[in-house]
């Protein structure tokens, strides 16, 4: 009777052993999986966090490219010169735009400069200046590839007259402090191309344009 006693307390301790066990084990099962599940989640919100800060970096370098060009094209327009500013102070276009000296193709002297395709070229007070195509000179805020409309209209709002003109292009004149002016833009398909102009006007039609325009002041 004893052993049998013995026997089956021995049988009660194992089984209660047993279920321990098994009840631990689920617990830890229980347990790792609920870390693994933090785990995931904490690598998503990480993931998720990085993607947004990567996307605002990637904006904020988009805004910064956005300004710079907006700086670039504004301080390529701010060096744009006019030489409609300059039509007494010329030799200040040499500086001013940085020109280096050229073959004469004007008077026979030594000042005679060029810039990208625009030219400039004087004896004493008498210059010429001619643009070729040039965009960095201005005449009158106009330059080539600019409509004739827009050219005519702003050349006339700066006090110059219509001598004559056609498809291939209009003669200009103007006096300014007493002194005479001339200027030529030639134009294909209703837009400029180039332009010349100075300030010693020759030619048979110099009286009679000059006494018109004196006239009709």
């Amino acid at each position: 009777m004893k052993k049998w006693h013995r026997w089956l307390l021995t049988a009660s301790i194992i089984c209660c052993l047993g279920i321990t066990g098994c009840q631990a084990e689920d617990t830890n099962s229980d347990e790792t999986a609920a870390l693994a599940e933090t785990v995931a989640e904490s690598e998503t919100v990480a993931e998720t966090t990085a993607e947004s800060e990567s996307a605002a970096e990637t904006e904020t370098e988009s805004e910064s490219i956005s300004e710079t060009a907006a700086q670039t094209e504004t301080e390529s327009s701010a060096q744009a010169i006019d030489a409609g500013d300059y039509l007494e102070g010329f030799s200040q276009l040499v500086q001013l735009l940085n020109m280096e000296p050229t073959e004469s193709w004007q008077f026979s002297g030594e000042n005679s400069y060029v810039k990208d395709r625009f030219y400039l070229e004087w004896d004493g007070d008498a210059f010429s200046m001619r643009n070729d195509g040039t965009d960095n000179v201005l005449l009158y805020g106009t330059c080539p590839g600019d409509d004739m409309s827009k050219v005519d209209e702003a050349l006339q709002a700066a006090g110059w007259t219509v001598w004559t003109g056609d498809d291939s292009g209009t003669t200009y004149i103007a006096i300014f402090n007493q002194r005479k002016f001339m200027l030529s833009a030639t134009s294909e398909a209703g837009k400029m191309t180039s332009w010349y102009l100075n300030n010693w006007p020759q030619g048979e039609w110099v009286s009679e344009a000059y006494s018109q325009l004196e006239a009709a002041d």
